[in-house]
């Protein structure tokens, strides 16, 4: 068959919009600290608990979730028998839904998110920030070496 020489004009990816979906009697806004593999989570919820997160089957593979990122989750209501033994597991939950970033600030402007922090910080390398903290750590050292080297005379008794 001959190659389709028409040229056709190229479709801008369009993202479709959808309505903020708020949370209700046994859910809630969490942020995610860290992977833990497995399609597990690492959550700081707003009710400052850390629980673990377990990913949505119908979410993997298809939605990319990073550390930083805030998601919804479900509560989980009933203890199995494991839970009440280990004193020291964490709670799980499930992990509904994950908020694009016109979303989360749509939360914030309206103070639905309260008390998680809002730590985007764009433009920043991680280590950027380990090599500043480095500096600043070397200065408070000298400025410290400084304070201690001032003595007054009039303080010593001879």
């Amino acid at each position: 068959m001959p190659k389709n020489k028409k040229r056709r004009p190229k479709f801008k990816k369009v993202r479709n919009v959808r309505d903020v979906q708020l949370k209700l009697g046994d859910q809630e806004y969490a942020k995610i600290i860290s992977p833990l593999g497995n399609c597990r989570f690492e959550l700081l919820c707003e009710d400052n608990k850390n629980r673990i997160g377990v990913l949505k089957g119908s979410m993997r593979n298809r939605v990319y979730v990073r550390a930083g990122d805030y998601v919804l989750v479900s509560l989980r209501n009933g203890y199995n028998r494991l839970s009440l033994i280990q004193k020291d597991k964490k709670e799980e939950c499930d992990i509904i839904l994950k908020y694009f970033r016109e979303e989360i600030n749509l939360l914030i402007e309206n103070n639905h998110i309260q008390n998680l922090e809002f730590t985007a910080v764009e433009g920043e390398d991680e280590f950027d920030l380990l090599s500043s903290d480095e500096n600043n750590d070397e200065n408070n050292e000298e400025n410290d070496e400084k304070d201690s080297m001032d003595i007054n005379i009039d303080d010593i008794d001879i």
